[in-house]
C-alpha cells in the first residue's frame, strides 16, 4: 500500500483542505499520514480535529526543531503540503527522496523546489506564477469539496425571521473576546429585528464548556457544518479567513469585519512576532504598527482580492458593537445589494474547477 504524507497546520487548512483530500486518498486505497506543523495561526486543537478526519496516522504538532528531527524517522512515497512553511515539506521530501506537492492559495518562499504546485483559481495560478516564476496547475478549491462533506441537520427554526450566521474565528483566545463583542451586536440587532435568528457554527473539536458559554449568551452554537448553516442564512458576519471561501461558494451575502480592538490578538510571525512578544510594550507596538499598516492594506477577504473590487462588504476600524449592528441593518435593508452579492459570489465560485480532491489524486497517481 502506497503511503502519502499530508502536512498541514491551522484549523482552516486541516478541516477545509486535509479533510476532503484524506477522504479521497483513502477511497483510492492509500495509507494516509497526517502531520501537523507548528503554526502561529493554530488553535491548539488541531490534533483533536484530525480524529474526525480519519487518517491512518496523526503526528505533531511539535516545535520546529523537534518536527524536523522527527521527520527523519518517517516513511512515505510522496509528500503533500497543505499550508505552512515550505521549509518543512522540502525537508521531509528531501529526507525521503520523494516528490513534494504544494497546494496553496498564494506564493510561498521555496515553491521553486517543489515537484508540482497546485492552486484553486486561475487568479491564484497567475499570481503565484508571476511572483515565483513557477508553473502552477489549476485543480480547484478543496474548500468546496469540504463543504459537500457537511451533513448535519439544519439548526435554523422553520419559522420566519432574519437568519444571520456568525463566524467567530477558529482560535479560542480570539473567540473568547468575540463572544462578548458579538453578544452586544446581537443585542442591538434584536431591538430592530425581534424575530432575528442567530446561529454560530463551530468545528467539531469545540468543547462542551465553550459551547455552553455561547449558548448562555444566546448565540446558538452548532457543529452541523458550514454548508448546512449557510444554505438557509440571509447574511454571514465573519472576519478575514478561509471561511470566506465557504461563504462565497454558498453564495451567502456577507460582512467581513475587523474591529481594531482585536488587533492585539492578530498573530505575527518572524522578527515582528518576536518584537511584539515583549512584556508591556509589545502589545502597544503591535497595535500601533498594525494600525499604521492598515493604510496600505487592500481588500481583506479572498473573494474581494480576486475580484479586485468589493463584493463582500468589508468594514474595519474602531468599530463598536453598535456601529457594526447599524452596518448589518443597513445591508439587510438593501435587497438589491444582497442579490448582487449572491450572484457575484456564485459567479466567483464557478471559476474554480470541481472535484479538487479527485484532481489532486490524479496528480498523486502520476507521481507514484
Amino acid at each position: 500500500m502506497k503511503k502519502v504524507i499530508i502536512l498541514s497546520n491551522g484549523p482552516g487548512e486541516v478541516w477545509g483542505w486535509a479533510r476532503p483530500l484524506t477522504a479521497e486518498l483513502k477511497r483510492r486505497g492509500y495509507y494516509v499520514i497526517l502531520w501537523l506543523l507548528p503554526c502561529q495561526f493554530s488553535s491548539g486543537n488541531e490534533r483533536e480535529l484530525c480524529r474526525f478526519i480519519g487518517p491512518d496516522e496523526i503526528h505533531g504538532p511539535c516545535g520546529s526543531i523537534k518536527t524536523l528531527l522527527d521527520f527523519r524517522g518517517s516513511k512515505g512515497d510522496l509528500v503533500i503540503q497543505l499550508g505552512g512553511d515550505l521549509l518543512f515539506g522540502r525537508s521531509l521530501a528531501g529526507f525521503l527522496n520523494k516528490p513534494l506537492i504544494c497546494y496553496a492559495y498564494g506564493p510561498k518562499k521555496g515553491m521553486g523546489k517543489c515537484e508540482v504546485l497546485l492552486s484553486a483559481f486561475e487568479w491564484m495560478v497567475e499570481n503565484i506564477n508571476r511572483k515565483t516564476g513557477s508553473t502552477v496547475e489549476l485543480v480547484g478549491d478543496l474548500t468546496l469539496d469540504a463543504l459537500k462533506m457537511d451533513s448535519g441537520e439544519s439548526p435554523w427554526d422553520t419559522g420566519k425571521g432574519t437568519r444571520i450566521a456568525l463566524f467567530p474565528g477558529s482560535r479560542p483566545h480570539i473567540r473568547e473576546k468575540a463572544r462578548f463583542f458579538l453578544a452586544e451586536v446581537v443585542g442591538e440587532l434584536r431591538r430592530e429585528l425581534p424575530d432575528l435568528q442567530i446561529i454560530t457554527p463551530f468545528l467539531p473539536d469545540v468543547t462542551e464548556d465553550e459551547k455552553k458559554k455561547w449558548e448562555d449568551m444566546g448565540l446558538a452554537p452548532t457543529i452541523s457544518g458550514s454548508r448546512t448553516v449557510l444554505e438557509s442564512a440571509h447574511l454571514a458576519l465573519t472576519q478575514p479567513g478561509t471561511n470566506n471561501f465557504e461563504i462565497m461558494h454558498m453564495g451567502t451575502p456577507a460582512i467581513v469585519a475587523l474591529p481594531f480592538d482585536f488587533l492585539e490578538l492578530v498573530p505575527l510571525s518572524g522578527i515582528k512576532g518576536m518584537v511584539v512578544s515583549f512584556p508591556r510594550v509589545g502589545p502597544w507596538i503591535k497595535r500601533k504598527w498594525l494600525r499604521r499598516m492598515d493604510r496600505y492594506t487592500g481588500y481583506l477577504s479572498w473573494p474581494n482580492r480576486m475580484a479586485g473590487k468589493e463584493i463582500m462588504t468589508e468594514i474595519r476600524g474602531d468599530l463598536s458593537p453598535y456601529d457594526l449592528s447599524k452596518s448589518i441593518l443597513s445591508l439587510l435593508s438593501e435587497e438589491q445589494e444582497l442579490q448582487k452579492q449572491r450572484q457575484e459570489l456564485l459567479s466567483m465560485s464557478r471559476r474554480s474547477p470541481l472535484k479538487a480532491s479527485h484532481n489532486i489524486c490524479e496528480v498523486v497517481e502520476r507521481l507514484v
